[in-house]
């Protein structure tokens, strides 16, 4: 593993970038890499299959598209299949296609975004024109190649984005299975926040030749963000929930809760007390979720009320909060979620109403981030119970008496 704790500061031209592809970053205002890019570029230029470990915000996609888009069209590919791109869900496959369309804009490359919610047709007809790049979400992919929609023969990319989040979304067997349409020269790409020990084993056999890459800013990225939150009885989350959103006054807020049930329930209060708000998970079409974050992204909607469908991969600048009604079951998901604010260098906030009972699950989160989450039962909505509650979770647990033997 190597891992990687400084900065090296160069431009993308160090890098060993083309003047056509960073003409096309600075359309968009980005002349300096990042860390991630910094190291990983290189190497996928140079053939290196990696796992790449980084904080959310840190610029994974542009890590892994830069030297991809370079390395197809030099020199030119036939139209054909080259490299398929997996991400777990449809808005971080748009979002993948959208930085794609503007680094192939300058190029003669041909990409294609799929994902379930919408009509195959456009998709097959897309297909017909054998792009070099496809992205797309397993899920569509896999519907579309047992249709016979089109066919894959030696990929010579294979990228798995959020890799961790699709393996435990019960993806293994596809991907493995996609795995095997590559060439025996083909490289693996793959990319995210967190990788547990479970997730590298299984990258490992899909490439035995691969490169784990960590960068280990993970507590730089987490300080940007001032964290705190409120231990309350379940009863009282709701208006302990208003208090801190009248208080806080966000502007761009995201709300995240663990079901699509809950989900609908919140933005309903919220709307029912004069704010702004919006539901969004897989219950909702495609066209639904696409208008909810434009709205969200113009600043017509104030809060997004979400499960943890938008925990990863989307990019929305100027969150300045984000609220966990309930610490998510798995730790390592409250460090997606939070890293939708603070992104860029930018400072949030991240807000926890918690219930005692989950205190073990904090306790979890905190060790993994190796930092506290200063927590506080000082709020409007304390209750003689919840200080009940609070002294029964600290309370020791008393060990059974050992049974004395009789000689």
């Amino acid at each position: 593993m190597l891992l990687i704790n400084y900065t090296i500061i160069m431009d993308f031209e160090t890098l060993g970038i083309n003047s056509t592809l960073t003409s096309q970053l600075n359309k968009d205002n980005i002349s300096e890499p990042t860390q991630i890019q910094q190291v990983v570029i290189p190497k996928i230029l140079s053939g290196v299959s990696v796992l790449a470990t980084s904080q959310t915000g840190s610029g994974k996609t542009l890590a892994y598209l830069l030297p991809l888009v370079q390395l197809l069209t030099k020199p030119k590919v036939d139209n054909q299949i080259q490299a398929v791109i997996l991400a777990p869900t449809r808005e971080l496959a748009q979002q993948i296609g959208s930085v794609c369309a503007t680094l192939c804009e300058a190029t003669e490359l041909l990409y294609t975004v799929l994902y379930g919610g919408v009509e195959y047709a456009p998709q097959i007809e897309s297909l017909s024109r054998m792009p070099h790049i496809i992205i797309a979400t397993p899920g569509r992919m896999i519907d579309l190649l047992e249709q016979n929609s089109f066919k894959i023969n030696e990929l010579k990319y294979f990228v798995l984005d959020e890799v961790d989040q699709m393996l435990d979304l019960g993806f293994r067997e596809p991907i493995v299975n996609l795995s095997k349409l590559r060439a025996k020269s083909a490289m693996t790409l793959c990319f995210s926040a967190t990788v547990p020990e479970k997730v590298s084993k299984i990258v490992l056999e899909l490439d035995g030749n691969i490169e784990n890459i960590v960068i280990d800013n993970q507590k730089l990225a987490v300080e940007l963000i001032e964290q705190y939150g409120f231990f309350v009885e379940q009863r009282m989350m709701d208006p302990l929930l208003l208090h801190v959103l009248r208080s806080e006054k966000p502007k761009h807020a995201i709300l995240f809760t663990r079901s699509r049930k809950m989900a609908d329930r919140l933005k309903k209060i919220l709307v029912e007390n004069d704010m702004s708000a919006e539901a969004m998970h897989s219950d909702r079409s495609q066209a639904a979720r696409q208008h909810i974050l434009g709205r969200f992204k113009s600043g017509e909607t104030q809060i997004i009320v979400a499960t943890d469908l938008i925990a990863r991969g989307i990019d929305v600048e100027n969150v300045t909060h984000v609220i966990n009604y309930g610490l998510p079951q798995d730790p390592e998901q409250y460090i997606h979620r939070i890293g939708r604010t603070g992104r860029a260098g930018r400072a949030g906030r991240a807000i926890s109403l918690c219930s005692p009972l989950e205190k073990t699950l904090l306790g979890a989160t905190c060790k993994l981030m190796k930092q506290n989450i200063l927590m506080s039962t000082n709020h409007p909505y304390q209750t003689a119970e919840l200080t009940t509650m609070m002294a029964l979770v600290d309370a020791p647990v008393k060990q059974p008496k050992a049974k004395k033997k009789h000689r």
